[in-house]
């Protein structure tokens, strides 16, 4: 069976312990689970890593019948979403990162010495399980990669059409990329 993944990070590359993290989502006819991690970054450390409370921040479910549903987030990573998903899209921040003479911190720049530029990070990742016309729209208000084709019917090496989307408006001028390319 064919899965899609669209996934994406939205900050400034960073350097520190937050350099290389993926955020993944598995699913099975139980549900999905969603993973935070080293997975395929080609950064060492863990494959799978714990994430602090407030992480998700955000889950939108699309079901085999249809209908967009927005289950609670899980606390922590990694998580489980109950229920058979046709997609799903997470969003995903580890807050606002400062940058400093003495590196790169986790905190607001009013909360460190000498802040150079300050960002807010947001990842999210999406996973197409199966097609349905009502993925050719946005499924959140999150910063979102949308198929506006059927990528199942695309053969491997083709293109396909993408449109990104925030606050369900498109992104002019939006620079995606794919394993760095």
């Amino acid at each position: 069976m064919h899965r899609i993944w669209l996934s994406f990070l939205v900050c400034a590359v960073i350097a520190g312990p937050a350099a290389g993290h993926d955020l993944w989502i598995e699913a099975d006819s139980t549900g999905a689970r969603i993973l935070y991690g080293h997975r395929g970054s080609g950064h060492s450390g863990p494959e799978r890593i714990e994430t602090p409370r407030g992480f998700v921040r955000g889950v939108v479910c699309l079901t085999p019948e249809g209908r967009i549903v927005e289950p609670d987030p899980p606390d922590t990573l990694p998580g489980r979403i109950p229920g058979r998903v046709a997609a799903i899209h997470v969003e995903a921040s580890s807050g606002v990162w400062t940058r400093t003479p003495r590196g790169v911190r986790n905190l607001p720049k009013d909360r460190v010495a000498q802040p150079i530029e300050a960002w807010e990070s947001h990842e999210s990742a999406k996973r197409i399980a199966s097609w349905s016309e009502a993925l050719r729209a946005p499924m959140s208000g999150a910063l979102e990669i949308v198929p506006l084709e059927d990528p199942f019917a695309v053969a491997p090496g083709e293109k396909i059409r993408l449109l990104v989307t925030l606050d369900r408006a498109p992104v002019e001028g939006a620079v995606v990329s794919y394993h760095g390319k």
